[in-house]
Formats: C-alpha cells, structure tokens, sequence
C-alpha cells in the first residue's frame, strides 16, 4: 500500500469516527460572524464564531493547540479537558483523533489572554 493509499485510509476512517460520534462532517452551512482579524481585536471573555483551515494541530491528551487561518488573518486555538471532568476529557481526545491539517472547521468560543 502507497503512502497516499494510506492518507486516503486514514481519512475515511476518521470520517466514519465522526459520523458515528453523531457529527455530521459536511453541514450545510455555519454562521460566522467574525472574522479571526474580529477574534483577535475583540475584548477579553468575547464570544466569537469564526471558521477557516486548521494550518497546524497539535494534540497533547487533554489539551489541543490548534492554527487556525482565513483570508484575513492566523489565530491559536486552544481546547482544553474540564479538570476532572471524564466527558470533557474523552471530547478532547477525539477531538485530536478526529482534526487534520487542511480540514476546514467553525469554531464558537470566548476570546482569552494572548501572550
């Protein structure tokens, strides 16, 4: 089998881990309403709804750093396990399992410090 055999393989297997989590992975529409440029200009603990193309992804267990991108700017995301919190931690866990880099996604959240 050819590497991109393989890549093709492992992207499907992830699609069907998506539908079966109850995800539809192609809905008909998301209603961004910020742009990233928007994300990042808000004020601290603003809730924003944007989308793009993950460009980096790294999954570490119960935390998910992730770059997300659209025509107007680069965000860091972060998804972090509730402490305790054995749901939240399994969300996390797939959520590693489920992302690559190219996938486009939206994404709801309030905005945090930046360093």
């Amino acid at each position: 089998m050819g590497r991109e055999e393989q890549i093709i393989n492992e992207r499907l297997r992830k699609l069907e881990e998506l539908k079966k989590a109850g995800v539809n992975p192609y809905p008909n529409s998301f209603d961004k309403k910020n742009s990233i440029v928007d994300c990042l200009k808000a004020k601290l603990n603003t809730l924003v709804k944007t989308a793009g193309r993950i460009m980096s992804f790294r999954s570490f267990g119960k935390i998910v750093f992730m770059q997300l991108e659209d025509s107007s700017e680069r965000i860091q995301l972060v998804f972090m396990a509730k402490k305790g919190d054995k749901k939240s931690e399994e969300k996390i866990k797939n959520l590693g399992k489920s992302l690559d880099v190219g996938d486009i996604v939206g994404v709801e959240g309030k905005t945090t410090n930046s360093c």
